[in-house]
């Protein structure tokens, strides 16, 4: 009676099966479930959106004790989303400036110190330095894109451009990630798209670095090419142990990081790369995902117009050729 009392729908309203709902399922014994969009349904018939969260209470014995059940409104949360993605954009915009007026006198310092054959040392130290500002402007910039991305000011700049050229430059430039791992690209001879080619080598990179940080070793297969006529498909596969289906769910969450995953590459560090990837692809009118690939390891497929905003454009010259 309880449960029932609660009146838990799914998150667009629709009623639950008999003892089909969370708490129910957590009472059971059923597996613990975080932060899922529900449905409360009041006594008056009012709904309010909400997040919630069961886990069963496990005995010692292992017998089931009762079950937990937190209930967030979702209103609430979306507001001090706003606000602290609003904050974010205050602060990375404020620390930009400084940033590039400290890289441009270290660029500066380290000109003036090559010169000098006797402070070779100092020049060793200066160019960590500014590898190391050059790693935090682009840590700003991620959280830049993330307040952006969640206040709807993601700005794309598309312009015409090789599609077949942009993901042969960004893989060659990624193939010294790693000694361990060989990067090879598949693409058309010439394939013409209007997207933002910035942002979309940023997603190509990043899956490519993904792949790398995730596997031991072994070949990345980065795929482009032309489906359903005005449609672009870029794939890259590795052939590490793949994605837990425990993860794929949240692989695309802000800040979300696999538990147990070192730094074997440079990364964001933040668990945000590929939620910016996601939002990238999705600016542009397409989709992002990940599946177990065939034979072992995991496939990361972006799915795009051929332009943004439709209308796909012709593409002759467009036959097969392997770089790598």
């Amino acid at each position: 009676a309880a449960v029932g009392a609660l009146g838990l729908a799914g998150a667009d309203g629709s009623a639950f099966p008999p003892n089909g709902d969370p708490l129910s399922v957590a009472l059971r014994g059923g597996p613990a479930r975080h932060d899922e969009s529900l449905t409360l349904v009041r006594p008056d018939g009012g709904k309010v959106a909400i997040l919630a969260s069961h886990a069963p209470i496990i005995g010692p014995g292992g017998e089931i004790d009762g079950a937990i059940s937190v209930l967030q409104d979702a209103d609430q949360l979306r507001a001090l989303d706003r606000a602290k993605d609003e904050f974010l954009t205050i602060t990375a915009h404020e620390l930009r400036n400084p940033l590039t007026s400290l890289q441009g006198n270290l660029q500066l310092l380290q000109r003036r110190v090559e010169r000098d054959p006797d402070r070779g040392e100092d020049g060793e130290r200066l160019a960590t330095i500014i590898a190391q500002s050059e790693r935090l402007a682009q840590l700003v910039g991620r959280l830049l894109d993330v307040s952006r991305a969640e206040l709807g000011r993601l700005d794309l700049a598309p312009a015409a451009t090789d599609g077949a050229v942009l993901v042969a430059g960004a893989v060659a430039a990624a193939e010294g990630l790693s000694a361990d791992h060989r990067v090879r690209a598949s693409v058309p001879e010439r394939l013409p798209v209007v997207w933002d080619p910035v942002r979309i080598e940023q997603v190509v990179t990043n899956l490519v670095g993904n792949a790398v940080k995730h596997t031991g070793g072994g070949e990345i297969e980065v795929g482009l090419a032309r489906v359903g006529g005005e449609r672009v498909r870029l794939t890259v596969r590795d052939h590490g142990p793949g994605v837990p289906d425990e993860a794929k769910t949240r692989l695309f969450e802000r800040y979300y990081r696999r538990e147990g995953d070192g730094e074997a590459v440079p990364g964001d560090g933040l668990g945000l790369g590929l939620y910016i990837s996601r939002l990238i692809a999705r600016a542009h009118g397409g989709e992002l995902s990940v599946a177990d690939a065939d034979g072992g390891g995991a496939v990361f497929t972006l799915d795009l117009p051929q332009r943004v905003g439709g209308g796909g454009g012709g593409g002759e010259g467009e036959a097969g050729a392997t770089a790598g």
